[in-house]
């Protein structure tokens, strides 16, 4: 099916190729079997381009949980914040290498340690578990890093998609553990299992991530509609927002996510917490991950690297105009 919306010119080019591809059938994938055969070409390692240099990359495994994660430090000399985060997928593929030069350019730009967090994946472990895993390399952060060059009072969480979904909902248990975070950073993040809001309708299919594709993801990260309404698994069921963290959201137009992305920032606004909410035009679900096809993507991560960086170095900038709006971005 072709796209048709307000796209990029370099966005319509690549959803051409794209939709020309064979893919998945995800309405028909229900066996142990053909879901295995899927998930064994998905989570084929990807060649990805390195990205910036780092003065430290380093993989380690830490944590009660033994959770694989890399932590990017910039060269400083002096204590720095720190931003966990959570790569996007689904809940059912991704790893270290995902969001490899994401990281590196929001350590380097940001001015922050970065932690990458390599969470067990669904269907094999559904929730609770990634989210306990994210939970626990948060703890260890707050833990240990520290004696890493933290400077032990601004921390971060943020992800992208279904990261962005887990940093929504370790926002929440942190609220609850009374664990406090400076900032979240939701990136065209999944906050709602009942894909029911108008953008679903709209770009459910030809905009790279299909509404086949996302539902079926949801099934994945959980069988059962009730536990999938529950807030820790849908965050935008949350009755009370109050209290959460600082936060940055950043959702891409043509994509079926971004009415219940901006309908969270809308409710988080609601409830006194100073948001930045930057919509890019033309642009599709997944787009920071697409920088070898399209040209904008480069200056875009950038651009959000750089109000992360402004945020964690003053949060009034959440609430201001110090920092301002790039081109091609709506501010809402």
């Amino acid at each position: 099916m072709g796209a048709p919306g307000p796209l990029l010119p370099s966005v319509r080019g690549l959803l051409g190729e794209l939709n020309q591809r064979p893919t998945a059938d995800f309405d028909s994938l229900h066996s142990k079997e053909s879901i295995a055969a899927y998930l064994d070409g998905a989570r084929r390692p990807v060649p990805r381009p390195r990205g910036m240099d780092v003065a430290t990359v380093e993989d380690m495994v830490v944590g009660e949980r033994d959770v694989p994660v890399r932590l990017y430090q910039p060269e400083s000399a002096q204590p720095l914040p720190a931003l966990v985060y959570y790569h996007g997928g689904g809940w059912v593929v991704g790893d270290l290498e995902m969001h490899d030069d994401t990281c590196r350019m929001l350590a380097n730009v940001a001015r922050c340690i970065v932690v990458s967090a390599d969470y067990r994946l669904a269907p094999e472990h559904r929730f609770p578990v990634p989210l306990d895993d994210c939970w626990s390399v948060l703890r260890w952060a707050e833990s240990h890093l520290g004696q890493r060059g933290w400077n032990g009072s601004t921390l971060a969480v943020g992800g992208t998609s279904s990261g962005g979904n887990l940093a929504a909902a370790v926002a929440l248990r942190a609220r609850a553990e009374g664990l406090p975070l400076g900032l979240q950073v939701l990136l065209y993040p999944a906050l709602d299992s009942t894909m029911s809001t108008p953008s679903w309708r709209e770009f459910g299919e030809g905009y790279f991530l299909t509404a086949a594709q996302m539902a079926w993801y949801w099934r994945q990260y959980h069988a059962e509609p009730g536990i999938r309404r529950l807030p820790e698994v849908s965050p935008s069921h949350s009755t009370d927002l109050a209290g959460l963290a600082p936060s940055i959201v950043v959702t891409a137009e043509c994509d079926l996510l971004r009415d219940e992305a901006e309908h969270y920032a809308t409710r988080l606004r609601q409830a006194g917490i100073p948001v930045r909410l930057w919509r890019f035009s033309g642009q599709i679900h997944g787009f920071l991950s697409l920088g070898a096809a399209l040209p904008e993507v480069r200056e875009a991560k950038q651009a959000i690297a750089s109000l992360v960086g402004a945020v964690l170095a003053n949060p009034a900038v959440l609430s201001n105009a110090t920092v301002g709006t790039p081109p091609g971005v709506i501010e809402l």
